[in-house]
């Protein structure tokens, strides 16, 4: 699917290893060198600097642009064609979770002017399971199902433009928030590099409404509000609830009542525009029970259970992959080191635990597919803008991130899964240590920011 998402918009010698991996592997380390180097270096190094970061906005941001406007005028089935299904069948008046009402209203819109896709993946993944996410989540895309493919397509990607440009603001405004116009580029370009950006345009994903649902859970993590975006954020997708051990632990509490209140209230509002009855067949027929188990061995699903799988050869016969043995006591080990670390943590340590916390969800939930992992975006600028106080040079922290977009990038994404576990060792290994600030950097002379 997404291998074809390039090709489609470039010569030949940039479909391989040079646009996707080795060109995005060094702009990113000349962007992160170039920004720290900036102040008080010669002209020409301030000149290279900027001509890495338009190189980087405009190059890789054309090809988000690009895969947005192609999938506008041919809508794709994955994941453009499924919403929108799910929203028409919701418009329609049907039930979104029921297989005979998807098929209903599917099969007859696959004979219009732009037809919908028929395979038997299509079908046996979609039409024969139905809608996949919590009943809520319908409200976010069922005005969908009252336009034609082509128009929802439009205002679908609209909206995921606006969400691109909000999210490089609000992590800007997080992470650099004395920086100005340097700054904002420099973060629109390495968001631009990270692949599951372009992930989220080629699949039309809702990936970065999530990373805008966490970077509001981030800036108000310790006050009530924080809540409001716990619910909003597991109302994207429900990998997001994983998040709700930060009040846990934090003993918030008014911040967890006002998560379910939020929950409660859009629940309700479901009930009211859907029927009780569609909201209880989520629960007495669920559609994850009638997903196919390929799904967990998918080459773009890169959870730990995923890995785990691939490497034992699963072939989806004997008994339930969300049940595998070794997976249940990674998960719970993983689950246990970062409640510990977490606890261990004092409360002004906080933005550590909660940066913990995001590999963790990504590893552990079943369904972490490649685009998910936009969520690291807020730990990998946390550990670049705090890397003073977390006593890491310069240095290290230029490999670090970079390593982290190489892995992430490499053989289009076949070991994110390394990328997201790697993480969670390294922050976990930082939680477990005292923290000492260096006074000098041996590698790189040091700069604001």
């Amino acid at each position: 699917m997404l291998i074809q998402a390039v090709p489609q918009f470039g010569p030949a010698m940039l479909r391989g290893s040079l646009l996707m991996w080795w060109l995005p592997f060094l702009l990113t380390t000349l962007l992160l060198v170039g920004y720290h180097l900036r102040a008080g270096a010669a002209p020409w190094v301030r000149r290279a600097f900027f001509g890495v970061m338009a190189l980087s906005i405009a190059g890789f941001g054309g090809l988000v642009v690009a895969r947005a406007v192609h999938n506008v005028v041919a809508p794709p089935e994955w994941d453009v064609q499924a919403f929108w299904i799910y929203a028409r069948v919701a418009a329609e008046g049907g039930n979104f979770y029921e297989p005979a009402d998807m098929h209903r209203v599917a099969e007859p819109l696959q004979h219009e002017t732009t037809p919908l896709s028929s395979t038997p993946v299509f079908t046996r993944e979609v039409l024969d399971a139905g809608f996949f996410y919590p009943p809520p989540t319908m409200l976010m895309v069922a005005p969908l199902g009252f336009l034609s493919l082509r128009a929802a397509a439009l205002c679908w990607y609209l909206l995921l433009g606006a969400a691109l440009v909000a999210c490089i603001v609000a992590l800007r405004r997080t992470f650099f928030p004395d920086g100005g116009r340097v700054e904002l580029a420099t973060v629109a370009a390495l968001v631009l590099l990270f692949r599951p950006a372009y992930l989220t345009f080629a699949f039309g994903q809702t990936s970065l409404l999530m990373l805008l649902a966490l970077i509001a859970f981030w800036r108000t993590r310790d006050r009530p509000l924080s809540g409001v975006f716990l619910a909003a954020g597991t109302l994207v997708k429900p990998v997001f609830a994983f998040f709700v051990l930060y009040p846990l632990l934090r003993r918030n509490w008014r911040a967890i009542a006002l998560a379910a209140a939020t929950g409660g209230l859009l629940s309700v509002i479901t009930v009211v525009l859907f029927g009780p009855q569609v909201f209880l067949t989520y629960f007495t027929s669920n559609p994850v029970e009638r997903a196919p188990t390929w799904l967990y061995t998918l080459h773009e699903n890169q959870s730990l259970l995923s890995a785990m799988l691939k490497l034992a050869h699963y072939d989806g016969v004997h008994g339930t992959p969300l049940l595998y043995p070794p997976f249940l006591i990674a998960a719970a080990l993983i689950v246990g080191l970062t409640t510990w670390a977490a606890v261990r943590l004092p409360r002004e340590r906080g933005e550590l635990a909660l940066a913990l916390m995001v590999p963790a969800a990504l590893l552990i939930y079943p369904q972490s597919l490649d685009h998910y992992a936009m969520l690291l975006l807020v730990p990998l600028f946390y550990l670049w803008t705090q890397r003073a106080k977390l006593g890491l040079t310069t240095g290290f922290a230029i490999a670090l991130l970079t390593v982290e977009y190489g892995i992430i990038r490499y053989n289009l994404g076949a070991i994110e899964t390394l990328a997201t576990g790697s993480l969670w060792l390294f922050l976990l290994a930082l939680a477990l240590r005292p923290v000492r600030s260096r006074a000098a950097e041996p590698l790189l002379q040091p700069t604001l920011g």
